[in-house]
């Protein structure tokens, strides 16, 4: 009894395509062959990245003692690290209900160890098995974790179960169990892709959580994560016209048991949000930065008018050398008027102004209010 085990590896950074040519892929070769096969250039993964050695993998797997290591590969499928593993149970007791989560904790520990070998001080995310059932084996009892199975009939006649955590393949025939791992790699690519989006999601949630003041970046961030998620949903609907009906169909069963797309829209509607606040704040701090320029701009214009009255009363009392005054109506009433007067009647003009642009902007906060007040409706 054989168990095939996919570990995506637990990155230091979230995984994102923003710098990865991750379309080249999307080209005119793509398409029809035959009836079990469909050129396929972007959702099939790639070979195995890095060698590892066996020898030292089968020394770490005779640490534990509920499987023997057969070979674990390292796969780099767009810049997402997994493991690949074929593990032979030591005996069918080691996956009956009693040693079923016994069995499950030493393969996670396993792969644990090969990725900090081979990957630094990095461990998986998780450890997904899929358990290689031939004529006359059947399931162990409690090896699914859940209730939320999907059935794929496949086209050679085998069957594959997609399920959380533990997947089961039923192939009479013992052969053909090597094409499933390329679609397992491949939907847990996909998850952990969105799982990552989330996470992100959650970290600008904090972010605005802890600020009222939203910077650019953080509003821009928001909206790469549009770009993100857009790309999670190329990937899951590009899967379903590339490669062949069985990939398509083991990807299907996977993700629709692990509930897929119910999350990528509960992802979807809160980035949403996220946009909708980080917007919403940033309008509020142009809007209160707008008022403070016009305060500045409102002091500066009665600074200056008070110094141009100030100036035309030096100029129309002053003199030439031969004792004449400069003429005109504006001069003669600033001579007439006094200086006094004139800079009070320019100290009124700006307070009346000051007093203008509070009734403004009271005027427009309490309209700004009760329109948003109305749309929450």
């Amino acid at each position: 009894m054989y168990v095939l085990c996919v570990a995506p590896v637990r990155e230091n950074e979230l995984y994102s395509v923003e710098n990865r040519n991750i379309l080249f892929g999307v080209n005119s070769t793509t398409g029809f062959v035959s009836r079990n096969q469909e050129n396929s250039n972007l959702t099939f993964a790639s070979r195995a990245s890095v060698v590892v050695s066996q020898r030292v993998v089968r020394t770490l797997g005779s640490k534990f003692s509920s499987f023997e290591v057969k070979r674990v590969d390292r796969y780099d499928h767009y810049g997402m690290a997994f493991l690949v593993g074929w593990l032979k149970v030591t005996s069918p007791s080691k996956l009956s209900p009693a040693n079923i989560a016994h069995f499950e904790e030493e393969t996670t520990d396993f792969f644990n160890l090969v990725s900090t070998m081979y990957l630094g001080e990095r461990s998986v995310r998780w450890v997904n098995r899929t358990l290689l059932l031939e004529e006359e084996e059947s399931c162990p009892h409690m090896w699914f974790q859940d209730d939320r199975r999907q059935i794929a009939e496949l086209v050679d006649g085998s069957t594959f179960h997609g399920a959380w955590g533990n997947n089961l393949y039923e192939n009479s025939s013992g052969s053909g169990q090597a094409k499933i791992m390329h679609p397992i790699l491949h939907a847990q690519y996909i998850w952990c892709f969105l799982a990552d989006v989330e996470s992100a999601s959650i970290s600008y949630l904090a972010l605005l959580h802890s600020t009222t003041a939203i910077k650019s970046d953080l509003l821009h961030g928001v909206i790469s994560l549009h770009y993100e998620l857009a790309m999670v949903s190329f990937m899951r609907e590009r899967t379903r016209i590339e490669d062949r009906p069985d990939f398509r169909a083991v990807v299907d069963a996977i993700l629709e048991s692990w509930n897929f797309g119910e999350v990528l829209r509960g992802v979807d509607r809160r980035l949403e949000r996220l946009e909708h606040i980080a917007g919403g704040r940033s309008e509020l701090l142009q809007r209160e930065q707008s008022r403070r320029m016009d305060w500045i701009l409102f002091v500066l214009a009665g600074t200056t008018l008070i110094s141009l009255c100030l100036d035309f009363i030096q100029t129309a009392y002053s003199e030439t050398q031969d004792g004449a005054r400069p003429e005109g109506w504006i001069m003669r009433f600033f001579l007439e008027t006094g200086a006094s007067s004139i800079v009070m009647v320019s100290a009124l003009i700006t307070l009346l102004l000051v007093f203008s642009l509070l009734g403004f902007s009271s005027w427009s906060r309490r309209t700004w209010k009760g329109t948003n007040d109305v749309s929450r409706f």
